[in-house]
C-alpha cells in the first residue's frame, strides 16, 4: 500500500504528462487558444459592465 503523498505525486505526474501531451498536440493548442480568448472576452465584457 502506497502512502497518500506517493499516490498524490503519481497522480500529479500523470496529470502533468497528459496536460503536456494535450498541449503539444495541435488540436489541443487550438482548443486552448479558443478557450483562452473566450474567457478573455467574457472578462473584458464583465469589466466594462461592472
Amino acid at each position: 500500500m502506497d502512502t497518500y503523498e506517493e499516490i498524490l505525486r503519481q497522480t500529479r505526474r500523470e496529470y502533468y504528462r497528459a496536460m503536456l501531451s494535450h498541449i503539444f498536440s495541435l488540436p489541443g493548442l487550438f482548443v486552448l487558444l479558443v478557450k483562452g480568448s473566450f474567457i478573455w472576452v467574457l472578462y473584458t465584457l464583465a469589466m466594462d459592465y461592472s
